[in-house]
């Protein structure tokens, strides 16, 4: 994971993965950050090409915990099979 802070918001890039083996650490990173992250987030999935349900699990997280401190969230450069398995899951209408 990668953030870049720009001066109307922040960009979040995730890394090749969001799976079992490291969700607690993308967790882990994302909670040691959000109070850097200004009132507009772009989750960037760019490079994003492994996600099972662990790692949606931490993504759903991430955008229900800035919903609730009233940030937006953006969800850029999302794949065809990162966006099947939000589809597979019914969660498309959700991100």
């Amino acid at each position: 994971m990668r953030l870049e802070i720009l001066d109307d918001h922040v960009s979040i890039k995730l890394g090749e993965r969001a799976c079992a083996d490291n969700a607690s650490s993308l967790r882990d990173a994302f909670l040691e950050h959000m109070n850097d992250f200004s009132a507009s987030i772009w989750l960037d999935l760019s490079e994003l090409h492994s996600l099972d349900t662990s790692g949606v699990q931490v993504i759903l997280s991430l955008i229900k915990t800035l919903k609730t401190q009233g940030k937006s969230v953006n969800i850029t450069h999302m794949s065809d099979e990162v966006r099947n398995v939000f589809e597979i899951l019914q969660l498309s209408t959700t991100i």
